[in-house]
């Protein structure tokens, strides 16, 4: 800041409190922890009041380490790893190890709070200043150099209230957007339910009474393909559910075409080669094309293993539940020549009377997938289900009109609930910059007007600095022998 408001005063961290470091107790000895003393991690720093600590220690530990008891109020700062510069305040007599900084303000220069949002507001000045190693590490000596402007008492006290209050209501803002995308996820899963047992399309099959039921399209497959295997229809005690009279129960694999498992051969990262699909290229409802591999050596494999447009991709093997038996269907490929690995499943269908689109969303539905994953078996860290499990999946079959009529419902919905989201993260961005806009604006002294009448700062900081160097003058001995004297007496 080129210009302080009246009556503000720039100085260094050093000033404003007691600075100490914190240490850890050799773990070689059990009898340095226990109950006792609480004693504080970088770990344990909420950005707030401390309310608790994962580990104490014994007064035999602290007497044993660099370790220091320090009072109710003091200030953490975490110097490094993975929680570099997050804050805690002591809401009771604790020990830290020595990732922590910590300052006992001196209340009668600066309100305790006002110097914990100033070092919120100046977290990532200080990481930077830590920068240049393997990871961050700053220091106390980074911290105490640090410079800190502080208002009038009166006034630091003034701006801290009015943070409290606006920062209350970015924190409430953030937990109602946090909820946000755990609704959007329920509300497609309902829609997902809703498509697959009929009631999405209630409505319409009212307005639409004269189309063909599925038991027709079940005859036209049949016919189709002659002599060769046709649809099996499930029996009410083998159904899951109870659908609209026009739909039926079929096992899924007597109305695909064919199911089959990808390529075991193990791909390179790099090219040149043909390019191969991984794994994670397969996720509920969708297909990354542009996540592959390449595979050097691929002709044995054309074309017997290529995908095509609309084939489904199901997930045969993944280490998560959740993202195990998920389908895809692959859009948008073109001419392109893509194979696929012995880790996904491609099924395709001979004939048009189921739409793959529809079965993509089949399969995303909650019910369904629980139906697939009861299935899994586990080996080595590895879920897997078999092309046989999917076959055997039970399947709800509608009409084609009305599958027409879901898919399209299902991607309206899906759209408004995508832009929902997109909304949200976008108001959650700006939401998670208002903190930080906030306090810039407190220590720029922009946030509430001034008071003449306040003590300026400068005056309180010289008179802390006069009775520092008066405290001084009166304890350091003058001369060489005095001085040696008191290192004397203190060690004895």
């Amino acid at each position: 800041m080129s210009e302080l408001p009246r009556g503000w005063v720039s100085t260094n961290l050093s000033d404003i409190g007691r600075w100490s470091s914190g240490g850890t107790p050799s773990r070689g000895r059990a009898e340095y922890f226990g109950q006792g003393i609480p004693w504080i991690k970088s770990g344990d720093l909420p950005d707030g009041l401390i309310q608790g600590t994962e580990e104490q220690i014994s007064e035999l530990g602290l007497k044993n380490s660099s370790a220091k008891l320090m009072p109710s109020g003091t200030i953490s700062i975490a110097l490094y790893g993975a929680t570099i510069g997050k804050l805690g305040v002591l809401t009771f007599p604790a020990a830290t190890n020595q990732a922590c900084a910590n300052v006992n303000p001196d209340s009668e220069l600066i309100d305790p709070q006002y110097l914990f949002f100033y070092l919120l507001s100046e977290r990532q000045t200080l990481i930077e200043k830590g920068q240049g190693g393997a990871q961050p590490n700053i220091s106390q000596e980074i911290i105490k150099s640090h410079p800190i402007t502080i208002a009038p008492l009166n006034e630091q006290r003034r701006i801290v209230a009015k943070l409290e209050k606006l920062l209350t209501r970015v924190d409430a803002a953030q937990d109602r957007l946090a909820t946000i995308p755990h609704i959007l996820r329920r509300f497609r899963q309902s829609v997902l339910a809703a498509a697959c047992s009929g009631r999405l399309t209630a409505d319409w099959r009212k307005e639409h009474s004269n189309i063909d039921p599925a038991s027709l399209l079940v005859e036209r497959i049949n016919k189709r393909r002659g002599s060769s295997a046709h649809v099996e229809i499930l029996a009410l005690d083998e159904s899951p559910g109870e659908l609209p009279s026009t739909w039926l129960w079929a096992r899924f694999g007597s109305v695909i075409g064919e199911l089959r498992n990808g390529i075991s051969t193990k791909p390179s990262i790099d090219p040149p080669g043909t390019p191969i699909l991984r794994i994670s290229a397969t996720r509920p409802g969708r297909v990354d094309l542009n996540e592959v591999r390449y595979l050097r050596d691929a002709n044995n494999f054309l074309p017997s293993c290529s995908l095509a447009e609309r084939d489904l991709l199901f997930t045969r093997y993944n280490g998560s539940l959740e993202l195990l038996g998920v389908c895809g269907m692959v859009r948008g490929i073109g001419k392109k020549v893509l194979l696929y690995p012995d880790k996904l499943m491609r099924v395709r269908f001979d004939h048009d009377f189921v739409l793959p689109q529809y079965a993509e969303l089949f399969f995303r539905a909650e019910d369904v997938h629980d139906r697939v994953i009861a299935k899994s078996k586990s080996s080595a860290g590895q879920n897997g289900v078999s092309g046989s499990d999917i076959k055997a999946q039970p399947f709800a079959v509608p009409p084609l009109a009305e599958q027409q009529e879901i898919v399209r419902c299902v991607e309206a919905l899906f759209k408004t609930a995508d832009a929902l989201e997109a909304r949200c993260r976008t108001a959650k961005t700006h939401v998670d910059k208002l903190t930080q806009s906030i306090l810039a604006k407190a220590f720029r002294g922009e946030l509430i007007p001034q008071d003449p009448r306040d003590e300026p700062a400068s005056v309180l900081l010289g008179r802390i600095r006069e009775r520092k160097h008066a405290f001084d003058r009166e304890t350091i001995p003058k001369t060489r022998g005095s001085r040696k004297r008191v290192l004397t007496e203190s060690r004895n």
